[in-house]
């Protein structure tokens, strides 16, 4: 939708000859800021309130506002704008009504307008020479729209609904004539409260006291103490990391060590704040700028584990980065800018521009080859010995790296005939990073190719200074350079030629003496040149001690203008380095890999497995100089279009955010976490609702733009967004919001079906009834785990491998997850595959599930450690057996039918497999495989 109303946009100020029109000098070039603030602001203001007196069709007074050169040039009054006293321009006075002409003639322009205006004169009146497509007005849709506290419905005095919550719901279900259902029976309650807030079933005698618990406020003492638990931030951890993709290993890498030592760290994090109920503004700004806050704790630094556990994409470092932006997008905001990527965003108003504004922010900073520590290590001989034999193999590692990098740079400006002919041989081709990945020689480095490629196209243009003549001659067909190279120096240096205009002098000398034979001579020419300029550079540097290396006051314009093809920011020759994403580059054969690989594998190895080694936290660190974006054309990292600096999102109302200079991953952190941000407050609220009732308010979790459902209940959801963020002791208390929905008669309702509301309500969108759900895999098999009474219920610490045929009692959150070949049973199981962020399971019923729980070892052994417990051996009879079963497994005594039934199978034995083959039977049950 987006994209079609961008377009046909477009197509209005082209017809209206507001699309830019003539000659380029009647368009005067701005920042992309300003072109972005015209675009917005003056154009569609020009459009509504003068082009219908001032335009192609009609110029009242001869004056053309529907471009920049009109304005200029003006009408029977003069210029529209003085260029050189911008503020006293005729528009200006126009439209403040304070002179004798008093524009729009029928209804004055707003203040908010009039100052617009002054502003976009003051700084230049930029006006850009092809309409940009950014959207002129954002779309009124809900989700941006800023969080405004809703009006409670007035619910009946001593009526059904027992907080504001219940207002809403019950507000809704009258006006669509249904009744909410009655509450859950009390045992019913306990088991959906434990498994909700904790992932783990309540013990019989943990049932028993609630059950006979007879104060009024015995439910909510409940709710407080389970919110209270430990396990409850393991339970919403698990959540939290489907939305975080977190896997112990990095997935496809090219030579580098496939697990993450650390992981686990950022999993811990995520446990203790939650647990800690740290305020959610608090939690994002630490998983996106840990290293960045001001003061801030070194443990703080395992949160950025949110940016870096993601997938390693080969170490493509243009992948790595639209991971994170998918990450931050989609799990804090709702909102889906990896899709922008190529293209303006198909739906949503995010243009390129936008996701290549976060691209920069991002890939201004990298992964560090060796983590930093997060807590102090207890200074041991052990960890002392340790500490020495780290040091030595960094500085290996650092020293090969640096000394490689320095050889890289130095090739580039000393061979560069032969990098200039490279570059021209694959003139035709679209530039690729694979197209020489890995050579068996350092003969020549294919990814300073790929760039010398990417900055001669860049440089196409017909009058370059510099290289205006080598193209000139590069446009000649190979088989025919001979013939037709004379006609080409005719044109630029024979007599009534014309060189290009600017050409270089150093370059005018070199080229102007008679016709090349072949582009070698042209390069080598070319180089001669570069060489020449880099040598007096280098004899200055060394003749002025102490002098400042940067400075090139002492050459002439010309030799400075060469001196930026070698040293300039954007020349093929600066490499960066930078110690992360693109290092590989650095290393082109099998040689130079070799070595890199066997110096990273010794830090890794002795950073992991040595005896003292403490653990890290996998973080970001900043680059020394911020990366300067420009968008990629259809997404190819090599066909760069425009500069992009650093900024906020656009689809929110109020002018973008930017995000300038050092610290901008902070600066974003703070622009989401704001609560002026009305998607981070709705998004995450809504996430806790979905886990609560199994479908959110918002169906699309991950996914808040224009092609997302509509809330069914849009007041409550603000109701809850609104409270997250409000002011006091409990700003930002994620907690508050589990309060308020497990206190509500809303959650505890029972799971009945009935007619009537099924009839006009069957997906129970508006919760007549508490949704029935299935339990996930963890609470899944921890409620095995619970029920040998053997579960592990330590908290922390590194991976286990819980899917071979041994015990293992650790909750379920602790086994290592596997991106790179996903676990067949995980994946029965519907948990999700950690390769991208994940918004919402899916939930599948299919036979392998029932075969897992029927015939896999570990059920046998959960059946059989039951069975080992004191209290079953200690029964006296099969009747007592039987009772202690239901109990343990299903909370509750069996009914008299039941047994009966299981006392006709079981018999009077004590030994019988036919006692394994009844456990499991019940472990079986859809009542213990789901909660009601």
């Amino acid at each position: 939708m987006y994209r079609r109303a961008a377009h046909l946009l477009t197509g209005i100020w082209l017809l209206l000859g507001l699309g830019g029109g003539l000659a380029a000098e009647q368009h005067q070039q701005g920042t992309v800021a300003e072109l972005e603030f015209f675009e917005r602001r003056i154009r569609p203001l020009l459009i509504e309130n003068c082009i219908r007196c001032h335009g192609s069709d009609r110029q009242e007074g001869d004056l053309r506002l529907d471009r920049r050169a009109g304005l200029v040039a003006g009408g029977s009054r003069g210029s529209a704008i003085e260029i050189d006293n911008l503020p006293a321009s005729l528009l200006l006075t126009a439209v403040r009504r304070s002179g004798e002409l008093k524009m729009p003639p029928d209804e004055p322009l707003s203040k908010s307008q009039i100052q617009q205006l002054e502003k976009w004169i003051a700084a230049g009146a930029a006006w850009p020479a092809q309409p940009l497509l950014v959207p002129a007005a954002l779309p009124d849709h809900w989700a941006f729209r800023p969080v405004v506290a809703p009006a409670i419905p007035r619910s009946q005095p001593g009526g059904w609904s027992l907080n504001p919550l219940d207002s809403f719901i019950e507000d809704r279900l009258r006006r669509a004539g249904l009744t909410p259902s009655e509450p859950a029976d009390r045992r019913t309650l306990i088991r959906r409260l434990y498994l909700d807030v904790t992932g783990l079933p309540p013990s019989p005698a943990e049932i028993d006291q609630f059950l006979g618990d007879q104060a009024a406020d015995a439910y909510q003492q409940l709710v407080d103490r389970l919110l209270a638990a430990p396990q409850l931030g393991e339970r919403w951890a698990r959540h939290w990391l489907d939305v975080a993709r977190y896997a112990d290993n990095k997935g496809y890498v090219f030579f580098e060590d496939k697990n993450y030592p650390w992981a686990y760290a950022y999993r811990d994090y995520v446990v203790e704040a939650l647990n800690h109920d740290l305020p959610y503004d608090q939690f994002i700004l630490q998983q996106l700028a840990a290293d960045q806050l001001p003061n801030g704790d070194d443990r703080d630094l395992r949160a950025m584990g949110f940016l870096t556990v993601g997938p390693h994409f080969m170490n493509n470092a243009h992948d790595i980065v639209d991971d994170q932006i998918d990450v931050i997008t989609r799990g804090l905001m709702g909102v889906t800018v990896s899709c922008a990527r190529c293209h303006d965003h198909k739906y949503d108003p995010i243009p390129t521009a936008d996701y290549y504004a976060l691209y920069g922010v991002l890939r201004s900073s990298h992964e560090p080859l060796l983590p930093p520590l997060y807590e102090p290590p207890d200074d041991t001989e052990e960890y002392r010995a340790f500490a020495t034999g780290m040091a030595e193999r960094e500085k290996q590692l650092d020293d090969y790296i640096r000394e490689k990098h320095a050889a890289l740079v130095e090739d580039a400006r000393s061979r560069i005939a032969a990098y200039l002919m490279a570059a021209y041989g694959r003139r035709n081709q679209p530039p690729t990073d694979d197209f020489m990945l890995l050579t068996d020689t350092d003969d020549i480095n294919p990814t300073m190719v790929l760039r010398y490629q990417v900055y001669l196209e860049e440089h196409q243009q017909q009058d370059d200074p510099v290289w205006s003549v080598w193209h000139r001659y590069a446009a000649i067909p190979d088989q025919q350079f001979e013939q037709r190279a004379p006609a080409v120096w005719q044109s630029m240096f024979g007599p009534g030629g014309t060189p290009p205009a600017q050409l270089n002098r150093l370059i005018h000398t070199s080229l102007s003496s008679g016709p090349p034979d072949s582009m070698q001579q042209v390069a080598e020419a070319y180089a001669g040149v570069l060489k020449q300029v880099e040598s007096r550079w280098q004899e200055i540097v060394a003749g002025q001690q102490g002098a400042d290396p940067a400075s090139t006051d002492l050459l002439d314009e010309d030799q400075r203008e060469l001196h930026l093809e070698l040293h300039g920011p954007r020349a093929a020759a600066s490499v960066p380095l930078v110690f992360g994403w693109g290092l590989l580059a650095l290393f082109p054969d099998r040689g130079t890999q070799g070595e890199l690989k066997k110096r990273m594998k010794e830090v890794e190895t002795w950073s992991v497995k040595t005896a003292g080694a403490p653990p890290r936290a996998m973080t970001l660190e900043e680059n020394e100089v911020p990366f300067q974006a420009r968008v990629f054309l259809r997404g190819n990292p090599h066909r760069l279009g425009e500069d992009v600096p650093p900024r906020f999102l656009h689809l929110l109302p109020g002018e973008p955010i930017e995000l300038a200079g050092k610290g901008s991953r902070l600066q974003l952190a703070r622009a989401i976490a704001t609560a002026k941000n009305p998607l981070t407050a709705r998004v995450i609220v809504n996430r806790i609702w979905t886990q609560y009732f199994g479908k959110g308010l918002v169906t699309t979790p991950s996914d808040f733009g224009l092609r997302s459902d509509p809330p069914s209940h849009p007041d409550l959801l603000d109701f809850l967004a609104d409270r997250l963020f409000a002011e006091g002791p409990r700003r930002g208390s994620l907690k508050s919001i589990h309060r308020i929905i497990l206190t509500s008669a809303t959650y505890q309702q029972a799971s009945l079906d009935r007619l009537k509301c099924e009839q006009r309500d069957p997906e129970n969108r508006l919760l007549w009834k508490m949704n029935r759900l299935r339990l996930e895999y963890e609470p899944l098999r921890d409620s095995l785990l619970a029920v040998t009474g053997q579960l592990d219920l330590s908290i922390g610490g590194p991976p286990v491998n819980q899917l071979t045929d041994s015990w293992n009692g650790r909750r379920s959150l602790y086994g290592f997850i596997d991106r790179m070949d996903p676990a067949p049973l995980l994946t029965t199981f519907d948990v999700p595959n950690p390769v991208a962020s994940s918004a919402q399971r899916s939930e599948t019923t299919v036979t392998p599930q029932a075969l897992y729980l029927m015939n896999h070892p570990f059920t046998r052994e959960v059946a059989a450690r039951t069975l080992a417990r004191p209290e079953l051996q200690a029964a006296e009879g099969s009747a007592d057996r039987v009772a202690l079963l239901f109990q343990l497994i299903l909370g509750r005594l069996p009914a008299v039918g039941e047994r009966q039934m299981a006392l006709d199978y079981l018999g009077d034995t004590t030994t019988d497999s036919r006692w394994l083959h009844y456990v499991q039977m019940l472990l079986m049950t859809n009542e213990f495989a789901f909660r009601d």
